[in-house]
């Protein structure tokens, strides 16, 4: 009798996998002129206009921050200038990225990411989710380490499947 190999649809739940994308530089525009929105827009024009690409974009009440490849953020601060608002960019920054399927739906799981992050002791600049992922903004110089921390709590240690 010849054998049946059998195909699985579900995907295990849990952290499968976590990477390190590196190569960005972050860019916070605070203080911006009144209206916000209109502020927001402007700047977001003057990016699309020098044709630099967004990453990781988060409204905060007087401004707006996103990622750009760190070979652009000269060319995003150059386009920026004459923006009314305090601008600070931060070179060498990472993005962890920690995969779980259905993350938002697995009980406690995100505050369990949260929870090795600060155990980590390492300076998140932001956090954001999706249906499949945690992201976490980071200096590059501790992105690994932290990656390494995420790795060993979620896919050897005390939350692995």
């Amino acid at each position: 009798m010849a054998q049946v190999a059998e195909t699985s649809f579900e995907k295990q739940r849990g952290v499968s996998s976590v990477e390190v994308r590196s190569g960005y530089s972050q860019l916070h525009l605070e203080e911006l002129a009144t209206p916000i929105l209109s502020s927001r827009l402007e700047v977001l024009r003057r990016m699309n206009a020098a044709g630099i690409s967004l990453d990781f974009m988060k409204m905060a009440p007087d401004g707006i921050s996103f990622l750009v490849a760190d070979g652009q953020a000269a060319q995003a601060q150059q386009a920026l200038e004459g923006v009314q608002g305090k601008l600070t960019i931060h070179h060498q920054c990472s993005i962890v990225v920690v995969y779980a399927v259905n993350i938002r739906d697995e009980e406690g799981m995100i505050a369990r990411i949260a929870q090795e992050a600060i155990r980590s002791d390492v300076d998140v600049d932001q956090i954001g989710d999706m249906h499949d992922r945690v992201l976490l903004v980071v200096p590059t110089e501790s992105a690994q380490r932290l990656a390494d921390g995420f790795r060993k709590a979620f896919l050897e240690g005390a939350y692995a499947n």
